[in-house]
């Protein structure tokens, strides 16, 4: 079994989703079976969420769960407004994972479908911006119109598809499209798997693909998770700490649920987000590559691969050999002698088969093969291109060299 992570970009499970046409009607019966879910906590926000909720069609379920008890009446004159909202009042405990699997149970075992979500706060001043942009994101990218949230429903009858999912964020200071995320949270996201037997490939090398409980699915996605009978006392009392609990475990361990139950995690953008989206990775991944150029010498996603790869080679070779020679001075030659003093060694020379008038290169000596004396202490790595290394091979075979090649 795969993993999902390899899955989804494997199988392209990406979906953008026009916010502004609409191919295919929703059925009644799509709209009877359906639900949606908000966890509302902060006053200051509120009608930030209000305006993102009037954008669910009227013919589908609103469920509006709180535990904050100033803010109820915000809540319910909002909700007399509509008469397809209801509201549902919850113990301060667990947070919107608790609304999800304790409040909302009983609801989302009698629906097809259901899209949870909440709001969101800063944790720090630092990331005030980037949380803007990440509640942005996951609302525009949940809820962006009826529109949107009727299409949404057309990709959600596809048979497959389990669970649609906003992208991870990408900020300045929140790169976690970048990073793998289980952080602290992969041992008890393990023991959950197995006491929930999944069958599914969970490695910790792998970055789970959902963060957070921001989603539209089909209710038999996730049947196994909301079937575990959870109580608010399984959650942690506040201040919930800011990662390894059982909280941050469930909201990586999503896809796997799904997968379980034979159906994928994908992910939904609307158009606009889309454009901004692709712009935000090109100029990230300029910057990125811009410094990597100038701190370490890595041009490219080659490059990076083999700086990962090079390193424990690099390090046997000098742990054997007394001297040790890269052979090849030109580019990368001089890459991987860079390199080679950022891991704490330093070559004795550069080796070329004939000696121009060039003394030295980056500041060390350049000598023929023949000016060095060969014994074991003596290490050669070759560091020409591919269609060299066969002939500077036969030269250092016929001379009886050590010699190491480290292209892959």
């Amino acid at each position: 079994m795969r993993n999902v992570f390899d899955a989804l970009y494997e199988d392209n499970l990406l979906h953008v989703i026009s916010e502004t046409e609409q191919p295919r009607e929703v059925t009644e019966e799509v709209y009877k079976n359906t639900a949606v879910a908000v966890n509302l906590y902060y006053k200051e926000t509120l009608n930030y969420y209000f305006s993102y909720i009037k954008n669910i069609p009227k013919k589908i379920d609103i469920y509006i769960i709180s535990s904050n008890e100033q803010i109820w009446g915000d809540i319910e004159k909002f909700a007399h407004l509509e008469n397809n909202i209801f509201l549902l009042k919850k113990e301060n405990r667990g947070r919107d994972i608790s609304s999800l699997l304790v409040t909302l149970k009983e609801i989302a075992l009698n629906k097809k479908y259901i899209c949870f979500i909440h709001d969101k706060k800063e944790i720090r001043d630092e990331v005030k911006e980037d949380t803007k942009a990440w509640i942005d994101n996951l609302w525009g990218n949940t809820l962006k119109s009826s529109i949107y949230i009727n299409n949404i429903l057309n990709v959600l009858q596809e048979e497959k598809v389990g669970v649609l999912v906003p992208p991870k964020p990408i900020e300045n200071k929140m790169i976690y499209s970048y990073i793998n995320l289980w952080d602290a949270d992969f041992e008890m996201a393990k023991c959950l798997a197995d006491k929930m037997n999944l069958n599914c490939d969970m490695n910790i090398n792998k970055s789970p693909i959902t963060l957070g409980t921001v989603f539209w699915c089909k209710t038999a996605a996730l049947l196994k998770l909301w079937k575990m009978n959870w109580t608010y006392e399984d959650f942690p009392k506040e201040p919930l700490p800011l990662d390894g609990t059982i909280n941050h475990a469930i909201e990586r361990i999503i896809s796997y649920v799904a997968q379980d139950a034979g159906y994928t995690t994908e992910i939904i953008m609307n158009t606009a987000y889309s454009e901004k989206l692709l712009l935000k990775f090109h100029k990230t991944l300029y910057e990125t590559y811009d410094l990597l150029k100038m701190l370490f010498n890595i041009k490219d996603i080659n490059d990076l691969k083999k700086f990962e790869y090079y390193r424990a080679d690099v390090e046997y070779i000098f742990a054997h050999h007394k001297s040790v020679y890269l052979y090849g001075a030109g580019e990368i030659g001089v890459k991987l002698s860079d390199w080679i003093k950022m891991w704490g060694f330093n070559i004795k020379g550069f080796l070329v088969t004939k000696k121009s008038e060039i003394e030295y290169v980056d500041n060390i000596p350049v000598y023929e093969l023949k000016d060095i004396y060969n014994d074991d202490s003596v290490g050669i790595i070759i560091s020409v291109g591919k269609k060299y290394i066969e002939e500077i091979e036969s030269i250092l075979l016929k001379n009886k060299f050590n010699y190491y090649i480290l292209e892959k």
